[in-house]
């Protein structure tokens, strides 16, 4: 069994192998170079003891949600990316690749291209379960839009700026509803009127999975905030409560007392409160002592 600290270790180590094998074609890399490839990428060891495992497969075997074992058509293992973590990989690159572009824009018909010249391998579509560039790109909305130009379509980037900035104002509006729901005709309106803005329903759904849900209710459908979110929103109105600032242990007791239950980490998915808190950053600081800042 796992401490809550190894848990953290073996978290932490997942985002390792997410940016080791992004390094790698198709996010594949043979089990047995996994090690070596490891040490040279990171300049340290690999060391299956500070997770509380024996042998680094079960290492890999405890983050189902970021990498599969596979046998190759000569029975080898390797390890890859789930097709998720790839989608993510490749829209960071291809991203990269138009940044770094002097007209900040890709004709689609030359993305295969330039992406063999910056990486060194091909964008292999099959490997994300796409048969065309157009249906990769329609994966990967959140950080690429295709406009049409004179003659072909071009790759650009999102404004991340603006998604985030509208996340935020969605938060807000949510987070002020006694419950953190609204009905979505309602919420569409609101925002509006508070915001001076047509919020756009399919950018919200896309890009905003983190902040809300939109659920199907009796009269019709509803936005509500996660419960990731909605624990965030308890804690925002603890720390007014208290001048902004509590010990972690202070808040765990008024939380208990305010709300009749108690904060628990594993509830929302994570092993620690130290861990839930830092999954906050834009709710909470936690710095020196364990001490929570509004």
């Amino acid at each position: 069994e796992q401490t809550d600290e190894e848990r953290e270790q073996t978290s932490r180590f997942g985002q390792d192998v997410v940016e080791l094998l992004g390094h790698s074609p198709d996010c594949l890399l043979p089990f047995n170079k996994f090690v070596p490839s490891y040490h040279h990428h990171f300049g340290r060891q690999c060391r299956v003891g500070d997770y509380g495992f024996s042998k680094l497969i079960e290492v890999f075997e405890a983050l189902p949600e970021i990498v599969d074992i596979i046998e190759d058509i000569d029975g080898e293992r390797m390890i890859q990316l789930v097709q998720q973590e790839k989608l993510k990989v490749m829209g960071k690159q291809i991203v990269d690749i138009i940044q770094n572009s002097k007209k900040k824009y890709i004709p689609l018909s030359q993305l295969q291209e330039v992406y063999i010249s910056k990486f060194g391998f091909q964008l292999r579509l099959e490997t994300v379960g796409c048969n065309t560039i157009e249906e990769l790109l329609d994966h990967l909305r959140s950080w690429i839009k295709v406009n049409q130009g004179r003659e072909e379509p071009l790759a650009t980037i999102v404004d991340q700026g603006y998604v985030r900035t509208t996340a935020k104002n969605v938060r807000k509006l949510l987070m002020d509803q006694p419950d953190g729901k609204m009905e979505l005709k309602q919420f569409v309106q609101e925002f509006e009127n508070q915001f001076d803005s047509i919020i756009d329903l399919e950018m919200m759904r896309r890009d905003m999975s983190d902040i809300l849900t939109i659920e199907d209710g009796e009269d019709g459908e509803y936005v509500r905030l996660t419960p990731l979110q909605m624990a965030a929103r308890n804690i925002s109105n603890l720390l007014k409560e208290e001048k902004g600032k509590l010990s972690v242990e202070q808040l765990e007791s008024a939380y208990l007392h305010k709300y009749g239950a108690p904060l628990k980490p594993e509830d929302y998915g994570f092993y620690s409160l130290t861990s839930l808190l830092a999954a906050m950053p834009d709710t909470v600081d936690v710095i020196g002592f364990s001490r929570v800042h509004f």
